[in-house]
């Protein structure tokens, strides 16, 4: 799904579909853009598959979408995300360290029941799950996290899971502001879950709790 994008990509879609003829790829094209949620919800009317995947990265190891999908195995998976290796000279230092610790956060919380934190570098749905949901949030910018939160609530699991890396772009420039505005797309996140605190289930209430306290109250 393109909405409206301006810097070439759905012409670079349509050449790599042109090299690889054997694979079966569909590009919606539309005129006006809309934002990322929109095109989700727009082109979550064309998906198939009984798993929905949404990626906007470069997977480091041609394993991370097997080992993702693997999971779906299970029946009381709902949705799967990726840990994030952050590349470009805005990764190292405070990033760099933030990241490490954030990985093994995601894991913990995941092992536990289900994180309310998912990355938009790799994030994958039962198909049927996101049709009962509705759509993907138009009104929070952390989309992702708040759909697969909205999915925990529904008593599956939300997991980010070892072995599935994706690779995180960290700007070289304006990285505070960068930083600044991923903090507040879960912000957003968390403050429109706080009614829905009571209804998680008990494995997963007090991580949400936890994770909304650390955002709203003491980020």
């Amino acid at each position: 799904m393109d909405s409206a994008s301006s810097d070439g990509t759905p012409e670079r879609v349509e050449g790599w579909v042109r090299r690889n003829p054997g694979l079966v790829l569909e590009l919606i094209r539309k005129p006006v853009r809309r934002g990322k949620a929109f095109a989700l919800n727009r082109a979550l009317g064309y998906a198939r598959g009984d798993v929905v995947v949404v990626t906007d990265a470069t997977w480091p190891s041609g394993s991370t979408l097997s080992e993702v999908l693997s999971w779906f195995g299970d029946p009381s998976v709902g949705a799967v995300t990726c840990l994030k290796l952050p590349t470009g000279s805005g990764a190292g230092g405070v990033e760099g360290a933030y990241r490490s610790f954030y990985n093994v956060v995601r894991l913990a919380e995941s092992k536990a029941h289900s994180t309310p934190v998912f990355h938009g570098e790799l994030a994958a749905f039962r198909r049927a799950l996101l049709e009962e949901l509705g759509e993907f949030p138009t009104d929070v910018g952390a989309d992702d996290s708040h759909a697969a939160t909205r999915v925990a609530l529904m008593g599956y699991r939300s997991m980010a899971v070892d072995g599935a890396w994706c690779v995180e772009g960290v700007p070289n420039s304006e990285y505070h502001k960068w930083r600044i505005r991923r903090a507040q797309h879960l912000v957003q996140h968390f403050a429109a879950m706080l009614r829905d605190l009571r209804s998680a289930p008990g494995g997963f209430r007090k991580i949400l709790v936890a994770e909304a306290y650390l955002h709203l109250f003491n980020p």
